[in-house]
């Protein structure tokens, strides 16, 4: 199995101010990615149009290799649950549902109704937001170890510049278009440009590296995305 550390260190939370999320009747409801015809990863929704689970199937056919679910009270993330396969090193036990390492996250918010604390056996992850309300600094605690991570931001709320516990920094650049999974909340415990952003992750230089080539659909929504490992993710919306 691989290192656990990388994966507990992803699963961190985050708050962007005043998040236009999707709502009901809303037709930007993201269903299905597929790669050469086949699901890369399926999203479901409630009947308030709220995510409550995401599977990703990665290198397999039938059964995801991980599975992310979302427990909701008034309205608000209360607990993520995951089963995650993709850490395994055999695509026999990728694949194999009956494996898989569970997580449990619970949510805690301040009196702004923000994001402030997540918590997991092991792990507590607390932010410090900055005067304009999104998250400038995150500090996860895990195994006696702090690691922190600062975040910049543009004027339409982008992750521009992200500095992880190493000291290494990445600068990120994007289009215009809106982000569908900014619009449906994804990973509440995951700060990301390409889920936390309300436009559309496009270029990113310095720590991290790569170029990403976007069409678009009538409602300025991703149709396909040509990543830098060349493969073309088609986005299908409900």
């Amino acid at each position: 199995m691989k290192n656990l550390v990388p994966f507990l260190l992803l699963i961190v939370v985050s708050g962007c101010k005043k998040e236009q999320l999707a709502g009901p009747g809303d037709p930007f409801l993201i269903r299905e990615i597929t790669v050469n015809g086949k699901t890369d990863q399926a999203f479901e929704y409630n009947a308030e149009n709220l995510l409550i689970k995401e599977n990703v199937f990665s290198l397999c056919e039938n059964n995801p290799s991980d599975e992310l679910s979302y427990t909701y009270v008034n309205g608000r993330v209360d607990k993520m649950n995951s089963v995650i396969r993709s850490l395994y090193s055999s695509t026999e036990s990728i694949c194999n549902p009956a494996t898989g390492i569970h997580h449990e996250l619970s949510f805690e918010y301040d009196d702004q109704q923000r994001i402030s604390r997540v918590i997991q056996s092991g792990s507590v992850t607390e932010f410090a937001y900055n005067a304009a309300g999104f998250i400038e600094k995150q500090t996860i605690g895990y195994n006696g170890s702090a690691y922190v991570f600062t975040y910049e931001y543009d004027g339409n709320g982008n992750i521009i510049r992200e500095t992880d516990s190493e000291g290494k920094t990445t600068f990120y650049e994007y289009d215009n278009g809106k982000n569908p999974f900014y619009l449906i909340g994804q990973r509440p415990a995951f700060v990301s440009p390409f889920n936390k952003s309300p436009n559309n992750v496009i270029k990113a230089t310095g720590n991290q590296q790569f170029e990403r080539q976007l069409t678009y659909n009538a409602d300025g929504l991703p149709a396909q995305v040509t990543e830098t490992n060349g493969l073309i993710y088609v986005y299908h919306y409900q």
